[in-house]
């Protein structure tokens, strides 16, 4: 059943009057409603990387290749179509992520995805102390994520932690740092 935390995040009410709420979200989210999403032209939740990601090189000015070490990370890789989140504060997962996961380990069951190696890269914005506490983060993250994975019965070949290399927006909102801390899973 879906939390009333998500349904808070959809702006939905805790103790809604119409008991259809909570399963009209959790069709919404689910796999029988990702369809109907996709079919308006909104953005679904499916994380199968499309075949123009699995052919295509990150784009040119995609900031995070001024990263050497994401470079590396990912050379010959597919992104999986996400990116895991933290509540704030917080070393657990938001419900996205949560939910994510569960696709993850669906999509790694699938047949094309059998012989994969999975790679998460754990990020970090550039706020706090240091360098080395932002590593530190970004490789806890990355090991948090391995673990929830591993739960699953999905095997991580490699979590690496980058601090706050390979940022996706600059750091100088809450929003942006949020989009800057973040898990990465990658297939190769």
């Amino acid at each position: 059943m879906i939390s009333i935390d998500y349904c808070q995040q959809l702006q939905a009410p805790e103790k809604p009057s119409n008991p259809n709420v909570f399963k009209f979200v959790e069709f919404a989210v689910g796999a029988a409603g990702q369809p109907v999403v996709e079919s308006t032209g909104l953005v679904d939740l499916d994380v199968t990387p499309s075949r123009r990601q699995a052919q295509a090189e990150p784009e040119p000015d995609d900031p995070r290749r001024q990263s050497a070490r994401w470079k590396k990370l990912t050379a010959a890789a597919v992104e999986i179509p996400t990116r895991l989140r933290f509540h704030a504060n917080s070393n657990e997962l938001d419900n996205r992520a949560n939910r994510d996961i569960g696709r993850i380990a669906y999509l790694l069951t699938q047949r094309g995805y059998w012989d994969k190696k999975v790679i998460l890269i754990g990020l970090a914005d550039s706020g706090g102390k240091s360098k080395d506490n932002w590593r530190a983060l970004s490789q806890n993250r990355a090991d948090i994520v391995k673990q929830v994975l591993a739960e699953e019965g999905v095997t991580v070949r490699e979590a690496e932690g980058l601090g706050a290399e390979a940022f996706v927006a600059p750091n100088d909102t809450d929003e942006n740092r949020q989009k800057n801390r973040r898990v990465e899973v990658w297939v190769k």
